[in-house]
């Protein structure tokens, strides 16, 4: 798949096409809790402002059924006080095609795809909808090497 427009421009609000994905395979969602940090996102995102910095997210108390917490949190590069917002999650199979909600109702289609993880190091994801696509690059460390940043572009830009 190729997000190398998405992960590189912000994005005009009208006239998104999703970018056609594989499913990862045999998606393991408790391997998958716990403390990620952001490395990388796309610009422009309509709900995460550009200038934001040491972004985290966790993911706690995933159910049988797939259902999970999420705690997005971070602070503005110009030193502002962190601060976060709560989510529920839910991945019903193993496709690492899974749905999230901050604010709105679930959504009747996957919007938080995870594309490639090793569930010690790295993850992407990938979200699409009608106004915008979004690319993240997550790690389990805060600092991420640079071997690391260019294995994650690849499988972006794949």
């Amino acid at each position: 798949m190729d997000y190398a427009l998405t992960f590189l421009d912000s994005f005009s609000p009208l006239s998104r096409t999703c970018q056609p994905h594989d499913s990862f395979p045999n998606f393991k969602a408790a391997e998958y809790m716990g403390s990620w940090y952001e490395q990388v996102h796309t610009i422009g995102s309509a709900f995460q402002p550009n200038d934001t910095v040491c972004n985290q997210v966790i993911y706690t108390d995933l159910t049988s059924e797939g259902r999970f917490k999420v705690y997005n949190s971070g602070q503005s590069a110009l030193g502002a006080k962190r601060g976060g917002v709560h989510g529920d999650a839910y991945c019903p199979d193993s496709t690492g095609d899974c749905y999230a909600k901050f604010f709105v109702q679930l959504s009747d289609h996957p919007n938080y795809m995870v594309i490639d993880t090793d569930y010690t190091t790295y993850s992407v994801i990938y979200q699409c909808n009608i106004r915008q696509e979004n690319v993240w690059l997550i790690t389990r460390d805060p600092i991420m090497g640079e071997a690391l940043h260019l294995k994650m572009l690849n499988i972006v830009t794949e």
